[in-house]
């Protein structure tokens, strides 16, 4: 039988929003979710840290639907305030997963989420927003990985330059046109430039 995964990912947040946590038995915890075996998680989940990284991406995409903004920059606007204000449950995602890292995971998921957001079909484009959307994440989660001690509108304003990529790259009317192409052209040469 399934895990019940909404109540699962509750039991979960719950937990780790309480307290400083340092070591995590998944087992202990979802004794409280109907239905739970050991056996039926792994077969789901892999291990607690994969599911750590899908309770994470559940909660973010609850937070951004509750608000539904249209603009890119309000959606990462509202994910700050979200990080901050629940820094207590991303402090302790962060010291359980230092050592097994979900960020692969994490950033395609955030990659998805901005392609879903800005409806990009741009063929050509898709390594440059890749590469923007984990400059993002890796911003994020160093600022996580810091006790979020920076306040939110200097992230915001960090991140600004990024964000105006990506929507620049996604624009319905740059779509497949020499601008485009000229951007991304400079864009990987700004960057090959910076590696050497």
């Amino acid at each position: 039988m399934p895990i019940n995964f909404r109540h699962a990912q509750k039991v979960i947040y719950s937990h780790l929003s309480e307290k400083e946590v340092t070591s995590l038995s998944i087992s202990k915890l979802l004794e409280q979710v109907p239905g739970f075996n050991r056996q039926a998680f792994y077969k789901q989940y892999h291990n607690k840290f994969y599911f750590l990284g899908v309770c994470i991406n559940a909660i973010v995409r609850d937070e951004l639907a509750f608000h539904n903004h249209p603009k890119l920059k309000d959606n990462f606007y509202v994910l700050l305030h979200h990080i901050k204000r629940e820094e207590r449950f991303y402090t302790n995602i962060y010291s359980l997963v230092r050592n097994a890292c979900i960020c692969d995971q994490l950033q395609d998921h955030l990659h998805d989420f901005v392609k879903e957001k800005q409806k990009n079909d741009i063929i050509f484009s898709k390594g440059v927003l890749k590469k923007e959307t984990d400059a993002i994440y890796k911003r994020i989660y160093h600022w996580v990985s810091h006790n979020c001690y920076e306040e939110v509108k200097q992230i915001y304003n960090e991140l600004g330059t990024s964000m105006s990529h990506v929507e620049y790259l996604c624009d319905s009317k740059l779509r497949n046109s020499e601008i485009l192409i000229n951007f991304e052209n400079k864009y990987w040469q700004t960057s090959s430039d910076n590696l050497s």
